[in-house]
């Protein structure tokens, strides 16, 4: 399943970005990079990736999440995972990326 993502303009200079289907290499995931990148240039400074319909990552997905949470740490900003499944927080164990990730409830 392609990845969709749902944006949603939340106060103090937040978006939410709800995902759902995968996270993998392909046009799907530059797609959403572009969109957070235009919402980063239009003012975003805090991202929240809701990712609770999220079913799969792939080591593309991985990466994005730790270039746009890079991005956003050098304009002062944040990126936040809302809603991680099991499988994903896995993931982000095993690669350790938990610990430059910040993940909420």
């Amino acid at each position: 399943m392609p990845l969709d993502a749902t944006f949603a303009q939340l106060p103090d200079q937040t978006v939410e970005v709800t995902l759902n289907g995968t996270m993998t290499l392909g046009s799907s995931l530059k797609m959403l990079e572009s969109q957070i990148r235009s919402a980063i240039n239009e003012g975003a400074r805090h991202v929240v990736l809701n990712m609770e319909s999220l079913t799969y990552m792939d080591s593309a997905g991985l990466g994005f999440l730790v270039l746009i949470n890079a991005e956003l740490a050098s304009q002062a900003g944040s990126l936040t995972l809302s809603k991680v499944n099991q499988r994903i927080r896995d993931l982000l164990a095993l690669t350790r990326t938990d610990a430059i990730l910040k993940l909420d409830a």
